[in-house]
């Protein structure tokens, strides 16, 4: 959890990171973004692997193979590629 209150450079975004072995390995991934700092209250995301791989253009992934998502907290959508892909709809809770 980054939180803009703690460093004006965060943005209020929860940071995923996969590789892509896991869009082969896997049918979904789960996101659980923390919501206090006591790990107590979290937002769960239950995210195809198919719908990752129609999408890996619209993501950011670095070299050595990971794809980094970074989530905003009230909207959902990836601040890490230009596209701003939203995964609100995955959302479970």
């Amino acid at each position: 959890m980054y939180e803009a209150k703690d460093d004006p450079c965060y943005k209020d975004n929860w940071w995923f990171k996969l590789t892509y072995e896991d869009i082969d390995k896997h049918e979904f991934m789960v996101f659980a973004g923390a919501l206090d700092y006591e790990n107590k209250d979290f937002v769960l995301f239950k995210i195809p692997m198919r719908w990752i791989s129609d999408n890996i253009n619209h993501l950011d992934i670095v070299g050595d193979g990971w794809i980094n998502i970074y989530l905003t907290m009230q909207d959902h959508i990836d601040l890490r590629h230009k596209d701003n892909l939203s995964f609100a709809s995955f959302r479970l809770n």
